[in-house]
């Protein structure tokens, strides 16, 4: 990087002067970038650890769902079961009172 440095004087202290202060404020500038680099790093940091906080939060409600839906899905079974048995005792009581009453006519 070439640069231009402008100097008020002609002597060669004027100069080394005016550069100088040049270096000393390009590295101002550096330690300022280095700084903001750190704070943007930091930063970086936190939202990851964020988004990893954010992804065990899914993933453990995303569990309890399937659970749930696995236990309504076991209970619509047991509850068509219990109405499939109950249609089988009726028919059988139906079938019991029928033969009773023909036992009865005997």
């Amino acid at each position: 990087m070439t640069m231009v440095v402008e100097t008020n004087g002609n002597g060669p202290l004027d100069r080394q002067a005016a550069v100088l202060s040049s270096i000393q404020q390009m590295h101002e500038d550096f330690q300022a970038a280095r700084e903001e680099i750190a704070e943007l790093k930091a930063e970086l940091h936190r939202e990851v650890d964020r988004r990893v906080l954010l992804n065990e939060e899914r993933e453990y409600y995303r569990t309890i769902a399937l659970r749930l839906q696995r236990e309504k899905t076991e209970l619509a079974t047991d509850l068509s079961n219990i109405g499939l048995l109950c249609v089988r005792a009726q028919e059988s009581l139906k079938n019991a009172e029928e033969i009773e009453v023909v036992e009865e006519k005997k």
